[in-house]
């Protein structure tokens, strides 16, 4: 798995590396090359995005998947 970051914090990382984790499990295939991006502006200033370059889907990361991910980010330390 790949990631690559565009706009660089710890948060959006870790969340970013664990979804990838989450993400290719669910799939048929897995996510091989994916963006992770934090939107900064606008009405959904904070909100997620994942891009799956291998699907070309832009993946909106689900407010209730930040536990999930909090939590095993935990659980591996």
């Amino acid at each position: 798995i790949i990631l690559h970051q565009t706009k660089i914090d710890a948060k959006s990382k870790i969340i970013g590396a664990m979804l990838a984790l989450i993400l290719s499990h669910q799939t048929t295939g897995e996510v091989d090359y994916a963006q992770v991006k934090t939107i900064k502006k606008g009405a959904h200033s904070g909100q997620v995005l994942m891009h799956d370059f291998k699907t070309m889907r832009l993946l909106k990361v689900d407010e209730r998947l930040y536990d999930v991910v909090t939590t095993a980010t935990r659980l591996q330390r």
